[in-house]
């Protein structure tokens, strides 16, 4: 049996509409009192509101302030307990960052639900609104998608809303995961300058008198090694030059490695070094408390040369002018040895020998011509003609944990060398050439001929193999011939070391590895989502106040529209009772057009009741 009950239309409560003493015969003094306290200050209403505003702006602050922060200086490394927890236990770090990104998550998922949920009960309390859109306000505070083909808006929105929410934990937890991040330290040092005016006035009676017979005995085979580690470098592999307890990758460049000296806690013992005090490279800015990896990389002062080798046939009227003799010998031990000019005599068994004879070109004291002349299984080779003019250039070195690297700056112009420097790397040169030669073969020819038939690419002639060869041997002296400069100890300056003002400055940078936040363009923008729910939760919690305050209607603040057993109890006060005449789709459609909103029944329920505006 259908009921004939119609509720009485529900007039807004404002100030003027009606008096106090007409709202007392509808709805009792107790009405009339509560409605006073309404318009005085609808405190319980505000509660929620204010929680939501000051909690998602404590979110946004943590948010925008740690972006912020990284952003201002780039790079943040994490204190050192803190870095050491993330490196040995990075499964367990992660896991605390994501349940704390979880945490943040779900509570300000918390807030915008609260926030919509407040916000529907005022509007409900002053003001109708239809069926269907309470029910998409309702999906839009559970963060669930709408499936609303009429109103495409709602649709929208709560996919807005919905993807936002979904991807806060990433958001979170992007902004709260360190990384492993690389901070560039300066460096300052020095090395030995030998361009420097100071040394070069006495370099050649150095040399003469001091490096040269050292050097002679310490390192004249380390040099032939120098040159075909770097020939075999050239022709593909991947080779690794050992000297002075440092490796090298393929060749030294000419430089002396530094010695670098970092910060260390206090009370440490002074760091050891072989070179004087001042020689050691320092970084000027400190390193982060925590250091994973280090490499430096330093600008220093090399030595190459330009090298060009051509195979070419000599004889006695070819520029150079060659003349080989071949014939018995006899060989006498007596008296004492005497150094021959202008011819080279070598003393073989089997007929296997390499001549190799440099001499100084005219009108030149940097520029030298090399003449490599093969006998026997040499011959495939060819007479070779090698052009060297050793260079002083700037180069970039690398220092790594297990590695010393050097790369030419080709664009730069070279440093003008001393007459007295060429001769030096060059004499040196030579007399690693004559020990290659022996009674049977010749060694630095049969490792040339052995990188040449084992390439890996297979594309270089004995010309090429020639020109690599040089440079490593040559660098390499450069760096012996530094080395004996430098050390206090056993070189030639003894026992203070090289003066400081025959050194030179140099600087570099410090590329370390530690843990820490770094700011990124991408970072800012997967911190979109969080602050999206956090300035819609202030948004509607604004408009929540702004209309409480405004209107100053009576509001039920502990009524929530999400809860399916509120809703059912404001429902089942009888005001609602025409607003679907049945349960099929139709009906329940058409029902959604109708408006309600809070207020009483005639019986003097509270609940839901159908608007009549």
């Amino acid at each position: 049996m259908a009921s004939n009950y119609v509720p009485e239309p529900i007039q807004r409560w404002s100030a003027g509409t009606e008096s106090e003493s007409s709202i007392g015969e509808k709805f009792g003094d107790k009405d009339v009192e509560s409605g006073r306290q309404a318009r005085a200050f609808p405190i319980r209403v505000l509660a929620w509101p204010i929680i939501v505003i000051v909690m998602q702006f404590t979110l946004l602050m943590l948010t925008v302030g740690l972006f912020g922060h990284v952003r201002a200086r780039g790079q943040v490394p994490l204190p050192f307990a803190t870095a050491v927890f993330f490196r040995d236990e990075h499964q367990v770090a992660t896991y605390v960052v994501t349940f704390l990104s979880t945490i943040l998550s779900t509570f300000s998922g918390f807030l915008l639900s609260q926030a919509i949920r407040v916000a529907m009960v005022v509007h409900l309390s002053h003001q109708p609104i239809q069926i269907s859109a309470l029910q998409s306000m309702i999906k839009l505070a559970g963060k669930s998608l709408i499936m609303n083909g009429r109103d495409l808006r709602w649709t929208a929105c709560a996919a807005i809303v919905f993807l936002a929410a979904m991807e806060q934990t990433a958001s979170w937890n992007t902004l709260f995961t360190p990384t492993t991040i690389t901070l560039d330290v300066p460096m300052v040092g020095a090395e030995v300058d030998i361009a420097n005016p100071s040394l070069l006035a006495q370099f050649n009676n150095l040399y003469l008198n001091e490096i040269r017979g050292t050097l002679n005995t310490t390192v004249t085979a380390v040099t032939n090694t120098a040159g075909t580690t770097n020939a075999l470098s050239a022709t593909g592999y991947s080779t690794i030059f050992n000297f002075g307890s440092e490796a090298y990758d393929a060749t030294t460049g000419g430089i002396l490695p530094v010695n670098m000296v970092f910060d260390a806690p206090a009370g440490s013992p002074p760091p050891v070094s072989i070179y004087p005090q001042y020689f050691n490279t320092r970084n000027t800015e400190a390193l982060p408390p925590l250091v994973t990896d280090l490499n430096v990389t330093m600008v220093q002062q090399g030595l190459t040369a330009a090298v060009s080798c051509a195979a070419q046939n000599l004889n006695a009227q070819t520029d150079p002018s060659v003349t080989p003799r071949q014939a018995p010998a006899q060989v006498t031990i007596a008296g004492r040895a005497k150094r021959a000019h202008g011819r080279v005599a070598k003393l073989s068994f089997t007929g296997n020998v390499l001549i190799i004879a440099g001499c100084q070109r005219p009108n030149s004291t940097t520029d030298y011509t090399i003449v490599i002349y093969p006998f026997g299984i040499y011959r495939d080779m060819g007479s070779i003609v090698c052009r060297v003019s050793p260079q002083i250039v700037n180069v970039t070195t690398t220092y790594t944990p297990r590695l010393i690297s050097t790369v030419f700056n080709n664009s730069a112009t070279p440093i003008p060398i001393n007459g007295d420097v060429t001769f030096a790397v060059l004499d040196m040169l030579t007399q690693v050439i004559g020990l290659g030669q022996s009674e049977s073969s010749n060694v630095i020819g049969d490792a040339i001929m052995n990188i040449f038939s084992d390439q890996v690419y297979g594309d270089l002639q004995y010309t090429d193999l020639w020109e690599q060869y040089f440079l490593g041997a040559l660098g390499f002296i450069s760096t012996a011939i530094k080395t004996q400069l430098a050390v206090p100890k056993t070189g030639v300056f003894a026992p203070n070391g090289l003066p400081e003002s025959m050194s030179k400055a140099i600087r570099g940078t410090a590329t370390v590895a530690t843990i820490g936040w770094q700011y990124t363009v991408e970072g800012g923008l997967l911190l979109i989502p969080s602050i999206f729910i956090a300035l819609l939760s202030i948004a509607v919690a604004s408009y929540a106040i702004f209309e409480a305050l405004r209107v100053r209607v009576e509001t039920r603040a502990a009524f929530d529209p999400c809860d399916p057993i509120a809703l059912m109890a404001a429902a089942s006060a009888g005001g609602m009772e025409h607003a679907f005449v049945g349960l099929g789709a139709n009906e329940v459609e058409a029902g959604k057009e109708k408006r309600i909103r809070l207020g009483r029944t005639r019986s003097g329920r509270e609940g839901l009741v159908e608007s009549m505006d």
